[in-house]
């Protein structure tokens, strides 16, 4: 439990059965998580209305069992628990759209860069978020990581992302020791390394595999939507990459904490992870920001959350029929390390080079 003193008011800290630090009754930040989830519950059909709750505010209790079981089996929960993807997205998104009207505002272009406008709207949307989600650990190390990356840019300075990483690595730990042991912590930051060890060789390897897909992906001119067609495929298969990464780079994690390595989430997760970045999520806040704001206009944004959730809830039902394999203990995390070993030395090319040495 944490107290802090804000105004004269004392506010109780304490985390919830899903893990989430809430204020006690009277909170300003549980209030607004409440009536949010008020709008949600009553403009989406429950079980719609529980995965936006999970996404938007961190907490997951509303959600059934059998789904719940269901991204356990698949390897997909994390989709369910808001976390540094969740934060990367819409602080993505976010920038995006700022640099976009800052460019297209003369007032704001001929004073300030659109680059750095777009560089604090990213940086506010990220603490804003990780302050009213849950503030856990994957969510602060994903904001530390996008306030470090981007003041190095605005100081004209090339960004570390091993740097940025070890910051918000040591934040955690002085602000919560404990935090360095929990599955939180381990799996968000393993999943970042992953993500700088495999995902730029998966897909160095993918375009170089399938001409086509290279030639797609870095074709140029043509029209309007060959353009957006090409623009399209980029980031699904920058979003498949990068989920194929983080996936290995939590695989030891994973068999050492819960004992069990889902057979299917490589795969589940390459499927998953674009279609919630691209139509779940984006379907998701639009929701929750049109809701809030006006309650009818929630209601017509309904049906996409409830179709693009459905479109997930399929994806994961089917990648749970297969099976969980046992990898518990100091050997199952062991075997799944040097498997995630051998990959990246066959990414890296080094593979053959071992073969020779051994056999020639």
């Amino acid at each position: 439990v944490r107290q802090r003193r804000t105004r004269a008011v004392t506010t109780v800290m304490a985390r919830d059965a899903s893990g989430v630090w809430v204020a006690g009754r009277g909170g300003p930040l549980e209030r607004r998580r409440a009536g949010l989830a008020a709008r949600q519950a009553a403009t989406l059909p429950p079980d719609v209305a529980a995965i936006a709750e999970a996404v938007t505010t961190g907490r997951t209790d509303g959600i059934p069992r059998e789904a719940r079981e269901a991204f356990r089996r698949s390897g997909t929960s994390h989709l369910l628990a808001v976390s540094g993807l969740h934060l990367a997205l819409i602080a993505m998104g976010a920038s995006r759209i700022a640099r976009l009207a800052a460019s297209r505002v003369p007032p704001i272009a001929e004073r300030i860069p659109a680059q750095g406008v777009a560089a604090v709207v990213a940086v506010a949307t990220s603490w804003a978020f990780a302050a009213f989600a849950s503030g856990n650990a994957p969510v602060v190390r994903a904001a530390v990581m996008v306030s470090a990356a981007l003041a190095s840019r605005m100081a004209g300075r090339a960004s570390s992302p091993l740097a940025s990483l070890s910051l918000a690595a040591a934040a955690i730990v002085v602000a919560d020791p404990g935090a360095m042991v929990t599955p939180s912590f381990v799996l968000s930051f393993s999943a970042v390394a992953g993500l700088f060890a495999f995902s730029g060789r998966i897909r160095a390897l993918a375009v170089s595999s399938w001409t086509a897909l290279g030639r797609a992906m870095e074709g140029t001119g043509g029209t309007l939507a060959a353009r957006a067609a090409r623009a399209v495929l980029r980031e699904v298969v920058g979003g498949a990459c990068v989920s194929c990464a983080a996936t290995m780079g939590t695989l030891p994690g994973v068999a050492w904490f819960f004992g069990e390595v889902p057979v299917s989430g490589l795969i589940a997760n390459v499927a998953a992870v674009p279609l919630f970045g691209f139509l779940v999520l984006p379907s998701v806040v639009v929701h929750a920001v049109a809701c809030s704001a006006w309650l009818p206009a929630g209601r017509l944004v309904a049906p996409v959350v409830v179709r693009s959730t459905g479109i997930l809830m399929r994806v994961v039902s089917l990648a749970s029929l297969a099976p969980l394999a046992p990898a518990g203990g100091v050997a199952g995390a062991a075997s799944c390390l040097g498997l995630v070993a051998a990959v990246l030395l066959a990414l890296a090319g080094g593979w053959p080079m071992v073969l020779g040495a051994r056999f020639v």
